[in-house]
């Protein structure tokens, strides 16, 4: 299940064949709109930067054009462990709250706000030790 993870993250945000990336499940759902197709929920780092992403033209069809992806706001790196991961998940939940009151005017998809929702809240209640490792890529070793 991480291959066919990494492979549709490969694919679908355009990110390099061989670029580490930090992969963890913590979920797993089925979409009743979609006659009960089973997914699963996944959290991914990178080190690579927002700008270094770039969606592949196939792709397009099922994404905006524009690259209108979400940044996370500057992150506390100073702070403690527990600072650091709530500034992670505070940037998720803003995110969302964000794509939430401008529904009416741009559309957005259940399953990005459940996706953002459901990592954020993975953020908040994971053991440290499991972060630690997921979080490697944007915090430096404390």
């Amino acid at each position: 299940m991480r291959a066919d993870t990494r492979r549709e993250l490969v694919e679908e945000c355009g990110l390099p064949e061989g670029k580490e990336l930090i992969l963890q499940i913590c979920g797993f759902g089925r979409y009743l709109y979609r006659a009960g197709k089973p997914e699963f929920f996944c959290v991914a780092t990178t080190e690579l930067n927002y700008d270094d992403i770039h969606v592949p033209i196939k792709e397009w069809d099922w994404q905006h054009k524009d690259k209108k992806g979400m940044k996370l706001p500057q992150l506390n790196r100073r702070g403690t462990f527990e600072e650091f991961r709530n500034s992670v998940a505070g940037g998720l939940d803003a995110h969302a709250a964000s794509l939430e009151a401008n529904h009416a005017s741009e559309p957005v998809s259940g399953p990005l706000l459940w996706n953002l929702k459901l990592a954020s809240d993975y953020l908040k209640g994971a053991k440290e030790a499991k972060l630690k490792t997921l979080l490697a890529p944007l915090c430096p070793p404390s």
